[in-house]
């Protein structure tokens, strides 16, 4: 169905009071709808919120289910937001020692960034970690001493809310997928 023909059955079923076929119940501001993060823009999430009438909530997560960061209300606009209840998430430098959390000047430049940048690491995650099909060398090298490193760069500022600010690998991330990003030339 397309797009303009799920939204017209959409509000059809609404103006009638039907639910729609496998739905509890439709979302609204009590009950958002969540469905992860889907790296849109503020303009589209505020457009989705608008034109459905509840909020979108997004989150970070591993795929291999180790690591979850939550937006929660006051999460900061860009901000990945908190770790989820029952994660000990930590911004780990490659000595393996927590980051200090970063600090900024009036204007919103980040003072320490060589110390406040880390890899996210998720703590005690391994037993969580089921490892990569078929590449052993891949899982082994995103586990060290019972945690799970997700090879994502982030910081956490002053009030705990994380951000996410690079890959440790050369990978380009396109529509929520990862691609080996080869070496330019620079000619």
């Amino acid at each position: 169905m397309s797009g303009t023909a799920w939204d017209q059955e959409f509000f059809r079923r609404r103006a009638a009071g039907e639910q729609e076929p496998g739905r509890a119940q439709e979302p609204t501001a009590a009950t958002p709808l969540a469905p992860g993060h889907t790296e849109a823009s503020a303009q589209d999430r505020a457009e989705f919120s608008r034109r459905y009438g509840c909020p979108l909530l997004e989150s970070y997560g591993s795929s291999e289910g180790t690591c979850y960061i939550i937006c929660t209300p006051g999460t900061p606009e860009g901000a990945l937001g908190v770790p989820q209840q029952g994660f000990a998430v930590e911004i780990v430098s490659t000595l393996g020692e927590v980051c200090p959390a970063a600090r900024f000047d009036a204007s919103g430049v980040m003072l320490n960034p060589e110390e406040a940048i880390g890899e996210i690491v998720s703590r005690g995650a391994a037993a969580r970690f089921e490892g990569y099909y078929k590449n052993p060398a891949a899982s082994l090298d995103r586990l060290r001493d019972g945690d799970f490193w997700t090879g994502d760069l982030g910081y956490r500022d002053e009030n705990g809310f994380y951000w996410f600010a690079g890959r440790t690998a050369d990978w380009l991330r396109v529509d929520s997928e990862n691609f080996a990003a080869p070496p330019s030339s620079g000619s």
